[in-house]
């Protein structure tokens, strides 16, 4: 150790050089302040979803679920991104689910509603981390509030990243789950041609 009326500096000569050692199992970072490594695993419950009961002339409502699970070490934690490949995302070869339309631009609604003459397509994402945008007061109002009540806060895709859901800490060892809620409606009045209709959506987490 040095020191003067100023500054004091500790000092290390002859240490082991910083490398890495590898198993199957582990990895070590030896020497004088080697560097951490972030490590962040994305998994999907599933990467199809098919939306049921099929809509017909009878049933006007279809829904699916998925899961995103984001595990990381990271100190800040991480966000996690949603986009759809495609505007709108559901589409067949003759017709298309317009995205879900918010009565208020950039705000979820609380409650699903669409024009009898429409048919939309969108979603409501459940978690510890989903951001505030998608929390609710628990009565009529998304952006606002603490709560996560199910079945609430609709929203659409769209072709640019969406942030869903953001941890501040790390998530290992179980990780952070993210459900993400689909739903679409055939407007009892919509002329909506009949066909298989199909969408991509792409999910991409990062470390903060």
């Amino acid at each position: 150790m040095q020191t003067s009326p100023n500054y004091k500096l500790k000092e290390t000569i002859g240490e082991i050089a910083p490398s890495f050692s590898t198993s199957t199992a582990y990895k070590i970072s030896p020497g004088y302040r080697a560097m951490q490594e972030t490590y962040i695993v994305l998994s999907l419950s599933t990467t199809s979803v098919t939306l049921l009961p099929i809509i017909t002339a009878n049933q006007n409502i279809a829904t699916g679920t998925f899961a995103a699970t984001v595990v990381t070490d990271n100190l800040s934690g991480f966000s996690l991104y949603v986009k759809a490949n495609t505007s709108p995302v559901l589409q067949s070869s003759y017709d298309s689910f317009l995205d879900y339309t918010p009565v208020t631009s950039g705000v979820p609604d609380y409650n699903w509603s669409i024009s009898p003459t429409s048919s939309e397509f969108g979603f409501t994402p459940e978690g510890v981390d989903i951001i505030q945008k998608y929390k609710d007061d628990g009565s009529s109002n998304c952006n606002s509030g603490s709560n996560d009540t199910a079945d609430k806060c609709w929203y659409n895709f769209s072709t640019s990243n969406e942030l869903i859901s953001k941890s501040t800490t790390p998530t290992n060892p179980n990780g952070s789950t993210t459900i993400f809620k689909l739903r679409a409606e055939k407007g009892i009045n919509s002329s909506l041609t009949a066909g298989t209709y199909t969408g991509v959506l792409i999910i991409t987490a990062v470390a903060n």
